[in-house]
């Protein structure tokens, strides 16, 4: 080996970007940062979702009539509510996880005293089960 093929092997090299990579980082990083401020957005807004959620169910259940929809005071709120299941119109969504196992939400509308119906998460089944679990959650 000559002594110029050894300095130049032994010697660091230099990091030249040429223009297009240059052009890239330059177009690239704006938008690369924005997305950056976004995810952090949400994760304040995820957070004080999950505040809003975790005080409302610290609350006690107040009756579903004396509450307004629209009044965003009372999201997350637990309720009580009379009437039946009308189980003659009940959705199965299939395709879901729950724990890990694939299986099926089940939507079951209920209906009100005053003949209203919300339509109500009756719960979820395992499509590898022998039978279905029901996971009532009004009572």
């Amino acid at each position: 080996m000559d002594s110029e093929t050894a300095a130049a092997r032994s010697s660091p090299r230099k990091f030249r970007p040429g223009w297009p990579a240059t052009l890239t980082v330059l177009l690239l990083l704006p938008v690369l940062l924005s997305l950056g401020f976004w995810q952090l957005n949400r994760a304040w807004q995820k957070a004080d979702l999950q505040a809003a959620f975790a005080e409302q169910s610290r609350q006690a259940p107040v009756s579903l009539d004396h509450l307004n929809p629209a009044d965003s005071s009372h999201y997350y709120r637990q309720v009580t509510a009379t009437g039946r299941y009308d189980d003659a119109r009940q959705l199965l969504l299939d395709n879901q996880l729950r724990e890990g196992q694939p299986g099926y939400q089940v939507f079951t509308p209920f209906k009100l005293a005053d003949g209203e119906a919300i339509n109500w998460s009756t719960g979820a089944g395992s499509r590898w089960a022998n039978h279905v679990r029901f996971y009532r959650t009004l009572q």
